[in-house]
């Protein structure tokens, strides 16, 4: 006997909700066939889905992936990031997009005029926040921006000394001082930001990694201050490899100039990497992801066209891109 179930979900690939029910869809077809076994039979067609980009979703997709091309050192990212939360890598200013804000990017044009001028602003205030903190003895290791599904904006920033050793003999005297001035950068920063955004400005967390320096790390780095420069590992940053959304980008690529940019792009991992291990941020279990990544790339690229991509292979790539 051969049974036949259709089931057409339309899947987006941001909607969590979709996701599930793909996942449900799965778990009905696993059923369905041990069903059919236990009575001496399997279904030879399955349970089948489609997947489906909505256009409106589609084009927000390929906006903003050709946002993420226009400013250099940007990474964007799709996701729901609330006030004083952190995302994305140490290298980069990150962009994270709430999803439901994608048809109107894709939808509304004066949306998309927004969204350009603010990104543009944001990033432009990154690059002077981090020449300012730098000035000040400061290194940022992490920055980043969030858009929620209303356009309005928040962000973070997280710093360290890049004397750390002065600063542990600082914080036995003045924790209260650091505190304060930790504050007022807080303080300058929002007032700038909200004279841009006004109401659409949603607050700028700034993190200082020192901060969590318990009392009895900074008696011990007193201690062994004299003949060591390593820093505390309270306070050390971190170099990852986002090996699942580069794994998906080289699944996504169907076209050799596609698997050539992500090629590109595992090549700038590898430096950020070497330099983490040089400065002792990762170790070399960090590079043999990347390796592994490059292995997969060259070996896929036998494996595609070279050709340009059609409109719903971009699509599904941009997607894979900033998932």
């Amino acid at each position: 006997m051969q049974v036949k179930v259709i089931s057409n979900v339309t899947y987006s690939g941001i909607n969590n909700q979709n996701i599930q029910r793909v996942r449900e869809i799965q778990k009905a077809e696993n059923a369905v066939n041990s069903y059919y076994n236990s009575k001496g039979g399997a279904v030879k067609e399955g349970v089948s889905y489609e997947t489906t980009v909505p256009d409106s979703i589609s084009a927000g997709l390929k906006y903003i992936h050709g946002i993420e091309k226009q400013f250099n050192g940007t990474k964007f990212f799709l996701g729901t990031v609330s006030y004083g939360q952190t995302y994305g890598n140490s290298t980069d200013t990150n962009f994270v997009i709430n999803p439901y804000f994608l048809e109107r990017l894709g939808t509304d044009e004066a949306v998309r005029k927004q969204f350009e001028e603010d990104v543009k602003y944001l990033y432009e205030f990154s690059q002077r926040f981090r020449t300012q903190q730098l000035s000040q003895g400061r290194e940022i290791v992490n920055q980043g921006w969030f858009c929620d599904e209303n356009g309005n904006w928040g962000g973070w920033s997280v710093s360290k000394p890049v004397n750390q050793n002065s600063v542990l003999q600082d914080m036995t005297d003045y924790a209260e001082k650091i505190r304060q001035e930790k504050l007022e950068e807080q303080r300058k920063a929002e007032q700038e930001l909200k004279g841009y955004f006004g109401d659409r400005f949603i607050g700028f967390s700034v993190k200082w990694l020192e901060e969590e320096i318990k009392k009895e790390e900074v008696t011990e780095a007193e201690e062994t201050m004299s003949d060591s420069e390593k820093e505390s590992e309270s306070v050390s940053t971190s170099v990852g490899v986002n090996v699942g959304k580069t794994a998906r980008k080289i699944a996504a690529a169907k076209t050799r100039e596609q698997l050539r940019m992500v090629i590109s792009e595992i090549r700038n991992d590898m430096q950020v990497v070497k330099d983490g291990m040089e400065k002792g941020y990762c170790d070399e279990s960090e590079m043999a992801k990347v390796e592994m990544l490059m292995s997969m790339a060259q070996n896929r690229m036998g494996q595609v066209e070279d050709r340009e991509a059609t409109p719903e292979e971009e699509n599904m790539f941009a997607m894979a891109s900033l998932m």
